[in-house]
């Protein structure tokens, strides 16, 4: 089967990219024959990408294009007269690539993998000003609440009509958690959920935990990730362990101000800002780490992070919201405490700190078997493929 995969390309390398060229290897190594479509705003993308679609990072650019990218649109139609493709995976599009790529498909079927809340939250995260989850559909309320500007809004309204006719006109969507299932059927969108997964490292990491406690975050450095919540319960942890410390791994618009907070409450010299790290980087954090920790105040829709970090034998500590809280397992696979609350957090971190929890600093082998899995590139392929099967028509197969 010949399959186009269609991806948005965020210049920070976050999950959905690393997912992204982790399917198109397996799926290509399961026989079928893929082509990667990306915007190429990215150096990696350009890399690795089959076709790429011209895309803008310029204010003004990017906010009209971001309703209809003709570019974007002639890059789709091309690949399809050049590939002419069974099916379509489309990942995230609304970035760059915009609602004119989708629809330039035409009449091949297309699959939306659905791993943000984008398609019903314009902001992506759907956390209203409060920092308290929205349950609003796209509207008068993203005006209302603060979320948005009125030229957004105004904006906005052709955007989101045409965002909504690719999730309709999709031929199956999949989301990539129950939490998510449940958003979006709350706003009338039906999906089916499927388990992600994440390559094991080959081989095997070797776990060296340091000799004092080391917590690790992965991530972005936006508002949604909860970095300031994880900088004030590791201020508490750290009055009484002052052997504590907390290394941050990732780039964001935040991180000036993040440290500056750190060094507001003490901790500058125990709190190390890593910048983005390639994967060899990663894993080489991880093997240190006692714990990851994943303090998000959004729900996050999986929450990729945590399972690579059980795979890789590191306890997650994490909220109980979204997908992360399906990831784990409280006491078996890592903590789970109420988002967003800086003592609860608090204490897990000096439960892993003072060795009342996991003292071994690592997982118990048996149960990161169990969690590889459930979450094995086997059964995720196999998942994929059914459906995608299930859209096509016998004939084309």
């Amino acid at each position: 089967m010949r399959i186009l995969l269609i991806e948005d390309w965020n210049p920070l390398h976050g999950g959905a990219e690393a997912y992204t060229i982790q399917l198109k290897d397996a799926l290509t190594e399961a026989g079928e024959e893929v082509r990667l479509l990306t915007a190429n705003v990215s150096t990696q993308a350009r890399e690795i990408a089959d076709h790429l679609a011209p895309a803008f990072n310029h204010v003004l650019a990017k906010s009209l294009l971001q309703i209809s990218n003709p570019f974007a649109a002639m890059a789709v139609r091309r690949a399809v007269q050049n590939f002419r493709p069974h099916v379509a995976l489309v990942n995230m599009y609304a970035l760059y690539l915009s609602p004119s790529a989708i629809f330039a498909l035409d009449d091949i079927p297309y699959v939306l993998l659905v791993s943000d809340y984008k398609c019903i939250c314009p902001l992506g995260h759907r956390l209203l000003p409060d920092h308290s989850v929205c349950h609003h559909p796209v509207g008068i309320a993203c005006l209302r609440s603060g979320c948005l500007s009125l030229p957004h809004w105004l904006r906005d309204q052709l955007r989101y009509r045409r965002i909504d006719g690719v999730t309709r006109r999709a031929s199956a969507i999949v989301s990539t958690s129950d939490s998510l299932r449940g958003c979006l059927a709350e706003q009338g969108i039906d999906s089916r959920r499927v388990y992600l997964f994440s390559n094991p490292p080959d081989p095997p990491l070797p776990r060296q935990a340091d000799p004092a406690p080391l917590f690790l975050f992965i991530g972005r450095l936006d508002i949604e990730k909860g970095v300031d919540t994880l900088l004030r319960a590791f201020a508490i942890c750290h009055e009484s362990l002052p052997e504590a410390r907390l290394r941050i791994v990732g780039r964001g618009e935040l991180r000036p101000s993040l440290e500056r907070l750190a060094s507001s409450l003490g901790v500058q010299d125990s709190v190390m800002f890593c910048g983005w790290q390639e994967p060899g980087g990663i894993n080489h954090e991880l093997s240190r780490a006692w714990a990851l920790v994943a303090p998000s105040r959004w729900p996050e829709p999986f929450g990729l992070v945590a399972l690579e970090a059980i795979l890789r034998g590191v306890p997650a500590i994490v909220p109980a919201l979204g997908g992360l809280a399906e990831t784990v397992e409280h006491g078996v696979t890592g903590l789970v405490f109420p988002a967003d609350d800086v003592r609860a957090l608090s204490e897990q971190l000096i439960n892993v700190a003072t060795g009342r929890c996991f003292p071994e600093h690592s997982l118990d082998p048996a149960q990161v078997a169990q969690v590889q899995d459930l979450y094995s590139r086997d059964l995720h392929i196999a998942q994929i493929k059914a459906i995608m099967h299930e859209v096509v028509p016998s004939n084309d197969q």
